[in-house]
């Protein structure tokens, strides 16, 4: 009987949640329905404001400075199972949230995670197809109109062409390179065929992470945007040095 809290999204995955509930008689809170988020503005210096509804509970105007529609929602997820799990500290939170500002310091290192302004340095874990595609959708419509120079190194085992094929026509200057933490990366040379399979071009790659990140600042303007992605090894290793 504990209830469920579902964040799901696919209808598939949804649909196996709420059978293995119904088997076990759990309740089952889905996002969406029970609990919700709705981005009420964007501001100046990528902050965003949310309204969160939490069963019968309404948060309003709440400032995030986290980047991205998910983050919003894994907020809202947490939110919930807090207040099924926990609810006097839900209340009390609730008070703590009177004051808007309240979430607007929380910090995720390495997701869409900003380290540096002028020009705006991103550093991410992304490492598969779909981490890779909200990645570059949340940099869209977060920084509308700024060019995008991407670093990308991965592991051996990831999917890559899927990753590079949605990477090739999102960014403006691709730079190639691999940690140097771990010896499950893909050197930046095989890095370099798998592109030219993909688009017919080649594109700097270097076997030292720092080297990809000093050319792409050379080539980088105030006004643009640098993300380091592809894998944690990669973005914790750059993240350490900047």
């Amino acid at each position: 009987n504990i209830p469920v809290i579902c964040a799901a999204k696919r209808p598939e995955a949804i649909h196996v949640i709420h059978q293995r509930a119904q088997q076990l008689n759990s309740p089952c809170l889905d996002l969406g329905l029970d609990f919700t988020c709705e981005l009420t503005l964007s501001a100046p210096h990528n902050t965003t404001h949310y309204n969160f509804q939490i069963e019968d509970t309404l948060l309003e105007n709440i400032m995030l400075t986290l980047l991205g529609d998910h983050q919003a929602e894994n907020l809202a997820t947490a939110l919930s199972m807090l207040k099924v799990a926990l609810p006097v500290d839900f209340q009390r939170l609730t008070k703590l949230t009177e004051n808007k500002l309240f979430f607007a310091e929380m910090k995720i290192p390495l997701r869409i995670e900003i380290v540096q302004h002028n020009p705006t340095i991103i550093v991410d874990a992304a490492h598969n197809p779909l981490s890779i595609r909200i990645l570059l959708s949340t940099i869209k419509q977060s920084f509308p109109g700024q060019k995008l120079h991407l670093i990308f190194g991965c592991s051996k085992d990831k999917d890559i062409t899927a990753m590079l094929s949605t990477i090739l026509p999102s960014v403006d200057n691709l730079i190639l390179t691999q940690y140097t933490t771990n010896p499950r990366n893909l050197p930046h040379d095989q890095l370099q065929k798998i592109c030219y399979e993909l688009s017919s071009r080649k594109y700097p790659n270097f076997s030292q992470p720092t080297a990809a990140y000093n050319h792409a600042l050379k080539q980088a303007q105030n006004f643009d945007i640098i993300c380091i992605t592809g894998s944690f090894f990669l973005a914790a290793e750059i993240r350490a040095w900047i």
